[in-house]
């Protein structure tokens, strides 16, 4: 089996991609190859991130032709109140927000690349650690983020089990026992494949149009709860709970933070992350990441 990485990104984090494509060069086998999913105007400014291992695409280029972005400002501005505006499309079935979007998109991960296993990393997150196939397969089989209890006591996530059992024909079900969000999730080829053909022959229609019609609906969850419920052993992944991403979980301003930050790192973490909506400077993050990566 051969692994790409997955990443997502635009204009505005650039920054930190740059970052995050560093610590690929320097911890990632050079066997797994990266692809940067931009949109097309943000092709060109992404593109001196190409290497011999790393590639470029446009988000236009992986959807629909029928699919087409709206000329909506970045952000509104009213005085003091300022509100920054996600992106929407135009469908054949209906309007779509830009974060359903990004869904479709890492649904589309077989489309992307043609290798075997799909690893997502955040543009916003950094490996800390040497990383290669040994971390992606399980005797085997590819690992399958799934994280008991997590999720039980959230209104969003229970949500998002109810909406995953109705686009898969399952009975009606609020919660199937563990969460699948994360970050470095890994997803696999022929599971996707199948999980995409049920979407469909459950819509009636295309599995594109199933998405775009949900009110709420998390790629992860939905292809969590197909891997580990619909296909379980029969399926080409080994579930573990082990937690690969080191998160930022403090108040940046506390006095320490930096140095409680660093310290916070364990043994099982290959990446780490600090959210690109944390009002950092790129000068900062440097810093606070800098001691993970001796």
């Amino acid at each position: 089996m051969q692994a790409s990485l997955i990443t997502p990104s635009f204009r505005g984090d650039m920054e930190v991609a740059r970052l995050l494509c560093a610590s690929i060069d320097r911890y990632v086998d050079p066997d797994i190859d990266h692809y940067l999913i931009v949109p097309g105007r943000d092709v060109e400014h992404f593109r001196p991130l190409c290497n011999a291992r790393r590639f470029v695409l446009a988000e236009q280029d992986l959807l629909p032709g029928n699919f087409i972005k709206l000329p909506v400002p970045k952000k509104i501005k009213l005085g003091g109140y300022e509100r920054r505006l996600r992106s929407l499309w135009w469908t054949p079935h209906g309007l779509v927000r830009g974060w359903v979007l990004q869904q479709i998109l890492k649904l589309s991960a077989d489309a992307i690349t043609p290798r075997d296993i799909f690893v997502f990393a955040d543009s916003d997150t950094i490996f800390v650690r040497p990383f290669g196939m040994d971390d992606l397969v399980i005797d085997g089989k590819v690992r399958l983020y799934s994280n008991p209890g997590v999720g039980r006591n959230m209104s969003g996530h229970r949500e998002w089990h109810a909406q995953a059992a109705r686009l898969l024909g399952l009975a009606p079900c609020d919660y199937f026992g563990a969460d699948y969000i994360g970050t470095g999730i890994t997803w696999e080829r022929d599971t996707l494949q199948r999980l995409k053909q049920r979407l469909a022959e459950q819509a009636g229609g295309s599995w594109q149009a199933a998405i775009c019609r949900s009110n709420t609906v998390s790629e992860y969850i939905l292809y969590g709860i197909f891997a580990e419920h619909v296909l379980g052993q029969a399926g080409r992944h080994r579930v573990t709970s082990e937690e690969w991403t080191y998160g930022w979980s403090f108040d940046h301003d506390q006095a320490g933070a930096d140095t409680e930050f660093a310290a916070g790192l364990e043994p099982q973490h290959r990446l780490a992350l600090i959210q690109s909506t944390e009002d950092l400077s790129i000068e900062r993050r440097r810093r606070m990441l800098s001691p993970l990566l001796n």
